[in-house]
């Protein structure tokens, strides 16, 4: 990555390369990172896995830090992984010049991430770290699953449901205390009959738009 900096046609990419340093150590290039002394430039995935390993350390050392906290935390920085890179450095297979598997090669290699796969591949090997690093330890283990403020919508529209209906019950009471009661066809002792009434006056009324038509 530092040659490759260097020989950039870019004025700026060549000056950062002249500041690069190669680290073998991940351990020791993170922490010179949290001190706010270097970037890491590497594969965002790898970031992410170190950033988490070392939330795990931090975490398993944590009544240590606490003892030399003074010590341990001057010039500590939380690790953000920027994802908008300015130079994008694919990973892709490299075959000889003019060789005659290059288009199948093309061919399939464009049927496999079209197909996704390539995206499922990395989110299945990235879940455990992604689901660790997405929100700290204490919010998973504190924030509910559900609270009132997420019940507001569904007593609402209970709430809209029971007014409704008593509504609708309080006007069928009206309508049977103010209408069917007072109809001179209606009797408590043969119901039926005032239903037949209003069946027969209904056909009747059928019966009559129809010559109109």
């Amino acid at each position: 990555m530092k040659q490759f900096f260097l020989t950039s046609l870019d004025t700026s990419g060549q000056k950062i390369g002249l500041k690069f340093e190669v680290i073998y150590d991940t351990d020791l290039a993170v922490e010179r990172v949290a001190r706010g002394e270097f970037a890491y430039y590497e594969n965002i995935h790898f970031l992410q896995y170190l950033r988490v390993r070392r939330q795990l350390v931090m975490k398993d050392n944590k009544t240590k830090k606490d003892v030399n906290k003074h010590q341990d935390s001057d010039g500590e920085r939380n690790l953000h992984i920027m994802h908008d890179c300015v130079i994008h450095m694919p990973v892709s297979i490299g075959l000889q010049k003019n060789s005659p598997l290059k288009p199948h090669m093309d061919r399939f290699l464009r049927y496999i991430v079209e197909a996704g796969l390539v995206k499922k591949w990395l989110k299945d090997v990235m879940l455990k770290i992604m689901s660790m690093d997405n929100a700290p330890e204490e919010e998973k283990s504190n924030k509910p699953l559900m609270n009132l403020h997420k019940l507001y919508v569904a007593f609402v529209a209970l709430g809209m449901g029971y007014l409704i209906s008593i509504c609708t019950l309080i006007g069928e009471k009206i309508h049977w205390e103010c209408v069917v009661k007072k109809n001179t066809m209606y009797d408590k002792y043969a119901i039926n009959i005032y239903y037949d009434y209003k069946k027969s006056k209904n056909v009747i009324k059928k019966l009559t738009t129809n010559r109109h038509k």
